[in-house]
């Protein structure tokens, strides 16, 4: 009986030394670790430690939280008549879509109530490739080429360097 065991632990010792490339990918891919393996002839990267259902989740859940924060803002206007439908055809403002209602931006008028100059500048510059959207966190998210300022802090003072910072985003675009 003694030699049946002995067996068996020497056997299972040689088993789990020569594990599979299955079992290897497994273990390495339990501890976060990037391998190559082989599966039906062909190379594979093995990635567990990013789970993408997870960091698309995360990311869903701060595009709503920025959207939130877009609309509470800027007391946009429920779009309403005929004249934003106008003058967004003509591309001098655009509008977002939330929870299936219209807004436009406030930040796109100005104390009188007529469009910005400035935003239309940036829509004929950034709008043909970015979403009505991504206008409206592009305005107002800090910018790089306005040292850490957001867009929309400088369409009274400073419009001309708003428009020179989409300039500059745009021609950073790769598509």
């Amino acid at each position: 009986m003694g030699k049946r065991l002995a067996s068996r632990a020497a056997k299972a010792v040689r088993v789990s030394m020569g594990q599979s490339s299955r079992a290897k990918a497994a273990s390495a891919s339990s501890k976060g670790d990037n391998r190559r393996t082989a599966v039906g002839g062909r190379q594979r990267e093995q990635s567990a430690s990013v789970d993408m259902q997870a960091v698309r989740a995360r990311q869903a859940r701060w595009l709503e939280s920025a959207r939130r924060a877009v609309l509470k803002e800027f007391g946009t206007l429920e779009e309403s008549g005929r004249n934003y439908e106008r003058l967004k055809q003509a591309r001098r403002i655009f509008a977002v879509t939330y929870r299936n209602a219209t807004y436009v931006p406030s930040f796109q008028f100005d104390e009188k109530g007529r469009p910005r100059p400035a935003v239309a500048k940036v829509i004929g510059i950034l709008g043909k490739d970015t979403s009505d959207w991504g206008l409206a966190l592009w305005f107002t998210a800090a910018n790089g080429w306005l040292e850490g300022k957001r867009p929309v802090d400088l369409l009274n003072d400073d419009p001309e360097e708003v428009v020179q910072a989409a300039e500059h985003e745009a021609a950073e675009l790769v598509f």
